[in-house]
């Protein structure tokens, strides 16, 4: 329970999704928001690559 599904892309099939609260302030939230809508993809996409792209960046150093 918790566990949401990855859609089935090819190499997550070992690292499944797990559901989560954050709290954020409500601009952030309507900037993410915006932003998805903009570029047709989902909040949850977004926030997934914006903190893959911090740990990578945060791991090079």
């Amino acid at each position: 329970m918790g566990e949401v599904s990855n859609g089935g892309r090819a190499g997550v099939d070992d690292d499944p999704w797990e559901v989560t609260s954050v709290k954020m302030r409500r601009s952030t939230k309507r900037a993410v928001k915006l932003y998805a809508v903009e570029h047709d993809k989902t909040m949850q996409s977004v926030l997934e690559e914006a903190l893959q792209r911090l740990l990578a960046e945060k791991s090079m150093k």
